[in-house]
Formats: C-alpha cells, structure tokens, sequence
C-alpha cells in the first residue's frame, strides 16, 4: 500500500514540475512583452510643452510688432496732419492778407499752406508815393503784381518762417472792393507797356511800370 502511493505522489510531482518551467517563462516573456510595449507606447507619447511654449512666444511677437507699428503710425499721423490743419481755415470765397516780419503785406488768394510754404496767387500789395510836405501821409496804391521790371507770375511761394500772421478779408472792405474794381476793369489780365519798364534799370518800380488798381489816402497801412 506504501509502495502505491508513494508511486502516485511521484506521478504527480513529476506532472506539476514538467508544467510549472513552461508557465514561468511565459510569464517572464508576457511581462517582457508588455514592459517592452509600455516603453514603447511611452517613447512614443506626443509631448506639446514645447510646441505650446513656441506658439506663444511667436503670439507675442507678433503683438509686440502689432503695437509698435499702430503706435508708429499715430505719431506719423499727427505729425504729418497738424502742419496742413492750417489750411481749413482759409475761406476759398475770401481774399486773405499775409503779413511778414518786414511789415510788408500782400493780399491774394492762398492756394496751399503747410508748414514750410504757403502759395499766395493773384497777388496786390501796397504802395506808398513819397511826398515833399511831412505833414501829410503819403498816398497809398494797390499794386497787382507782374509788371515788375522782372515780370514775376501772378504766384508767390512764401516762407513760413517770414510769416507774422494771415487773415481773411471781408467782401466789403476796401481793398477787396478795389481788387473787384480792377478786376472788372482788366478781363483778360493786366498788360504791362514794355517800354516804361525800361525806362528804369534799377528799380523799375515807378508808377509807369505798374498797373495800379486805384489811389486813396489811409494811415492804417492796409488799405481797409
């Protein structure tokens, strides 16, 4: 009776340790196979740290830029803008006075005015004739410029920096209604006679050689 099963218990251990090596190596190539495919899957992971740290600092780059190029751009519109804003000030429908530094005055149409220039166009100025009595002002004449010995156009370029001031000037004042007057009185433009503004080499400024628009007395200078 011993000897059957002492026989039996050794069938059976020789059974579990034939099948017990293949069942560890199994499980040693399973774990294997799945720490392999686990650093693989890990290898491989997608990592957005940097690409979300580069979309950002290229964002704000571009918002830096963004900034400074508005920031640019309001300066150079109200640089450039202020000089011109002069300009809505002049009425079209006026005759404008321009007075410079040297107390000389010219009257005219501005046409255009910026900060360095402003373009003065069918131009009068005035003209005092000298007198033998002090105690009498002399008379004062409205010249229209062009029949100068030099034969300017009826267009001045002025420099801002010899500017005092300009105004516009009433339909009613004198000197508008003695531009209207010559200009009634000369359709097709003033003509100069060519042989009185020879007649003087130096100056070439007398009344001969001008065409004035009238005479009248004033003491205001200005001829209003």
């Amino acid at each position: 009776m011993d000897f059957m099963n002492r026989g039996q218990n050794n069938g059976t251990q020789r059974r579990a340790t034939a099948f017990s090596p293949v069942s560890g190596e199994d499980d040693a190539s399973a774990n294997k196979h799945n720490d392999s495919g686990e650093s693989n899957s890990r290898s491989h992971m997608p990592t957005g740290g940097n690409g979300d740290n580069k979309l950002f600092r290229v964002a704000g780059g571009a918002l830096i830029i963004i900034i400074a190029l508005l920031i640019a751009s309001a300066l150079a519109l109200f640089i450039f803008s202020k000089p011109t804003s002069e300009a809505r000030y002049v009425n079209n429908d006026k005759l404008q006075a321009v007075f410079l530094t040297n107390d000389q005055v010219y009257f005219g149409k501005i046409t255009s005015v910026n900060s360095r220039y402003m373009v003065l166009s069918n131009v009068f100025y005035l003209q005092t004739s000298n007198t033998n009595n002090k105690e009498t002002s002399g008379q004062i004449s409205l010249i229209k410029l062009g029949c100068e010995l030099h034969r300017p156009q009826d267009r001045m370029v002025i420099n801002q920096e010899q500017v005092s001031f300009w105004e516009n000037l009433s339909s009613d004042g004198q000197v508008a209604k003695l531009v209207d007057k010559f200009q009634e009185a000369n359709p097709n433009g003033q003509k100069c006679d060519d042989s009185s503004a020879t007649s003087n080499p130096v100056q070439g400024s007398t009344d001969t050689t001008k065409t004035p628009a009238t005479t009248t007395p004033t003491n205001n200078g200005t001829g209003q």
